[in-house]
């Protein structure tokens, strides 16, 4: 466990990741940015991405990348909705 503590301490402000090109899951996505609040760039361009549910809890996000994904509609509010209601600037390459 104190291994875990550190690693927890020694990412609460870290600020930009790229973890672009990868083949993660929305899962690993999510298991790996959790705890990541203070991120305010995110790349996960090229990925195996479906979904955005992961990203609410990034508060700090300002600019993230999800080209090359499968990203799938939602119907009503998204949390990438939420994102770009918070002034985010997505990076969408088709």
């Amino acid at each position: 466990m104190l291994c875990t503590n550190l690693g927890e301490r020694a990412f609460q402000k870290l600020s930009k990741l790229s973890l672009s090109h990868n083949s993660l899951t929305d899962e690993g996505v999510a298991a790996l940015v959790i705890n990541l609040t203070t991120l305010s760039e995110l790349y996960l361009g090229g990925n195996q991405l479906l979904t955005t549910s992961w990203i609410s809890n990034l508060t700090s996000l300002r600019v993230v990348d999800l080209s090359q994904n499968f990203l799938h509609g939602y119907n009503g509010k998204s949390p990438l909705f939420l994102l770009v209601s918070r002034a985010i600037y997505p990076i969408f390459v088709f």
